[in-house]
C-alpha cells in the first residue's frame, strides 16, 4: 500500500522510510509468505527546521501543571515528576510556520500541555488548536472496552 512514506524509485521496488530515517524495502510475494515483512538500512537526511526554545516549554508545564489536556493523565502522580518533565509536551496552539523569525513574548496560554499520544492526534486534525476536538476524540475513543482498561489512571491488568 503506497502513501506519503513511500519511496517509488524508477530502478528498484518501493521503499518505505520511518521518521528515524530508516529506509524500508517492501518485501515482495513469495518473500510476504514466509513472514518477512522487508529489509531495512539507514538513511541520512538534511533538511531546514523550526525549533522554539525548550526553556519556554519547560516553564509552560511548570506553570500549567503536568496534567494532559487532552486525555486528563496525571503524569506527575502516574511516574514522578522527573519522568513527567520529560515525557509531556508543550502544545504550540499556534502552529510553527506562522511563528515570526524575531524574537516575540509568549505567555503559557499560548500553549497546552499533552502527553505525547495526543499531542500527535492533535496535530492530525484539522486545526490543531482544536483542544474541543481533541478531546472529543479521546471520549469517544474512552468508551471502547481496551481504553477502559488501560486509560489514564488505570493500571494494565
Amino acid at each position: 500500500m503506497a502513501d506519503a512514506h513511500t519511496l517509488f524509485e524508477p530502478d528498484g521496488p518501493p521503499r518505505r522510510v520511518d521518521a528515524g530515517g530508516t529506509v524500508f524495502r517492501l518485501a515482495e510475494g513469495g518473500e510476504q509468505e514466509t513472514g518477512l515483512i522487508g529489509y531495512e538500512t539507514r538513511l541520512a537526511r538534511t533538511h531546514r527546521v523550526w525549533e522554539r526554545r525548550g526553556t519556554s516549554t519547560r516553564r509552560v508545564k511548570e506553570i500549567r501543571g503536568l496534567v494532559c489536556e487532552g486525555c486528563g493523565l496525571d503524569a506527575e502522580a502516574r511516574f514522578g515528576r522527573g519522568i513527567a518533565m520529560s515525557c509531556m509536551e508543550a502544545h504550540h496552539l499556534s502552529p510553527v510556520a506562522r511563528m515570526p523569525e524575531e524574537e516575540r513574548p509568549v505567555r503559557a496560554e499560548e500553549f497546552a500541555v499533552l502527553c505525547p499520544t495526543c499531542h500527535r492526534v492533535s496535530h492530525r486534525l484539522d486545526r490543531p488548536d482544536d483542544l474541543e476536538g481533541l478531546r472529543a476524540i479521546v471520549q469517544r475513543s474512552s468508551l471502547t472496552p481496551a481504553f477502559r482498561r488501560t486509560g489514564p489512571g488505570r493500571d494494565r491488568r
